[in-house]
């Protein structure tokens, strides 16, 4: 090989490696701008999962159906009974003690 031919292969060398240069440049800025929209995206559902629980904690709080309603008489038919069982064991303990 001589001087010429050096050259011309250098220079296509140096072609190849501008054109992978430039390839790699490109799938660079496209990894980047993929990374961008998806830090963006999972910040917006991440917002709108938030509201939606915010939303769920607000109605559950406040919106009672017919069989919560029906659990939540239980509980307090439940609690009721227990009260008064309660007092109802007080006054045989303290006629005891007045007796003592």
């Amino acid at each position: 090989m001589d001087n010429s031919q050096w050259v011309l292969w250098y220079q296509e060398i140096e072609a190849k490696k501008l054109k992978v240069v430039e390839q790699n440049n490109k799938i660079k800025n496209d990894i980047e701008r993929r990374h961008d929209r998806y830090v963006e995206r999972e910040e917006e559902y991440r917002r709108q999962i938030n509201e939606l629980q915010n939303q769920l904690r607000i109605r559950l709080a406040t919106d009672v159906g017919p069989s919560e309603k029906h659990l939540k008489q239980d509980e307090i038919d439940y609690l009721k009974k227990k009260f008064t069982e309660s007092i109802e064991n007080i006054d045989p303990k303290i006629n005891k003690f007045l007796d003592d």
